[in-house]
């Protein structure tokens, strides 16, 4: 363990830390970018991987969902290997990992856009982007961040940043594929890269310096090789549990986790056409964007648990009415509920990220037993939504998924206002 540093280097590591919001806007311009070098592919991968299979669209599908399976398997793996390494080396090393990962297997694939190729930058490049993203981005605002309040407004920040990556990286890789081809998505993803880790290298200080790392050397592997190493941090304190409990239920309604059905319910049950559906994801990339802000508002008059409960309560009405009836309707008027709630898990996972520090969790080590966490829950929940679209459309409810999910936030604030404020570290 190594030795506490004393008051004079600590008062000089945060001189040199500069402000601290500045270095808060930095995270989340590299989350952004992160988000955009990721996306800047999304539309032209497709095609050529469909090309590769001489055409064979279904066989195409198929492989890119193991692809995509393989990206959560290896998140699964290194996520608490990540979180350990910031720990015991620093924060910045994990954040330049994904824009080398992403320049070195994009230009690869530009070369020669073979399965293998696309395959590695796929997988590979994947989970480094939630490495350096989430992962290390959360490790890294929560040295920068004193307080779960200060904490919970960074974290809003970041959900900004990662929308207007969303908005941007899929127009700026089209926009160059439709001139160029599909292959020039690549070089644009590249550049989008090139520009992050110029970024993170040149203005993003180190939040974890040496003084003040926690090191660990015998204990690690055992540890490290455990990819449900969070279910040890559940037992570690009540208030811990409860928060992680909460976060996780609210993970089970993350846009990712309600894509699938998303498609399908407003192609199939809504209807909407090509258009409308272009139109509809635009418009949610800008809720996800301004989203943040609004929760940075909500933060400061409601306070975190207000937030929490507030954003709980949209998400339920929200899914309420995107259940109630399969119209275009119902489609366009959730937007505004998606606007109000997507930020429902910032004030959480901030206040248990702090109260994680306080009984002794490493930052790092945290955010990446919680990361496997939200993997899991990510991998599981899919597939419930997909049984429920089944059932609901067998008995002519085809939002019947939607329901559970708001049943799932209902059980989430329930849990939440079970937590008393002394044991979340509020009292």
């Amino acid at each position: 363990m190594a030795a506490a540093p004393s008051d004079e280097v600590e008062k000089e590591e945060e001189r040199g830390m500069g402000s601290p919001t500045r270095q808060a806007q930095l995270i989340a311009a590299h989350m952004g970018l992160n988000v955009a070098a990721l996306t800047a592919t999304l539309t032209s991968r497709p095609g050529m991987v469909i090309a590769l299979y001489d055409g064979d669209a279904s066989a195409a599908a198929t492989q890119m969902t193991a692809w995509t399976t393989s990206v959560g398997i290896l998140e699964f793996v290194l996520n608490p290997w990540c979180g350990w390494l910031s720990d015991n080396f620093g924060r910045k090393p994990c954040l330049l990992l994904s824009p080398v990962v992403s320049v070195l297997l994009k230009l690869n694939a530009f070369r020669n856009p073979s399965l293998r190729n696309l395959a590695m930058e796929r997988i590979i490049s994947g989970a480094a982007t939630t490495l350096s993203g989430t992962t290390s981005s959360s490790s890294a605002l929560s040295d920068i961040c004193p307080t779960s309040t200060s904490l919970s407004l960074a974290t809003a920040q970041l959900g900004t940043a990662a929308g207007l990556g969303v908005l941007l990286g899929p127009q700026l890789g089209n926009a160059v594929a439709s001139r160029r081809g599909a292959r020039q998505a690549l070089l644009a993803g590249v550049a989008i890269s090139a520009i992050q880790f110029v970024l993170v290298l040149t203005t993003v200080k180190e939040s974890n310096p040496p003084g003040k790392r926690v090191v660990e050397t015998a204990k690690v592997p055992a540890k490290q090789n455990n990819p449900l190493n969070f279910l040890q941090i559940l037992t570690k304190d009540k208030g811990l549990c409860g928060l992680i409990t909460v976060a996780a239920l609210q993970c089970c309604v993350e846009g990712k986790v309600i894509s699938d059905m998303n498609t399908f319910y407003i192609s199939v049950e809504a209807q909407m056409s090509d258009n409308q559906r272009s139109l509809w994801i635009t418009l949610f990339g800008a809720c996800m964007a301004i989203a943040g802000q609004v929760a940075r508002g909500t933060i400061g008059k409601l306070g975190q648990r207000g937030h929490t409960t507030f954003s709980n309560l949209a998400t339920i009405a929200g899914f309420l009415l995107l259940g109630s009836a399969a119209t275009p309707a119902t489609v366009w008027g959730v937007l505004p509920f998606f606007l109000l709630s997507t930020e429902r898990r910032s004030a959480v996972t901030a206040l248990a990220d702090k109260r994680a520090v306080a009984v002794g969790i490493g930052r790092g080590e945290f955010a990446g037993a919680f990361a496997n966490l939200r993997a899991m829950v990510v991998a599981v929940a899919p597939m419930m939504y997909g049984f429920f679209y089944v059932k609901g459309k067998q008995l002519g409810r085809p939002g019947l998924g939607y329901w559970m999910g708001a049943l799932i936030i209902g059980l989430a604030e329930l849990r939440h206002r079970a937590l008393k404020d002394e044991d979340i570290g509020l009292a």
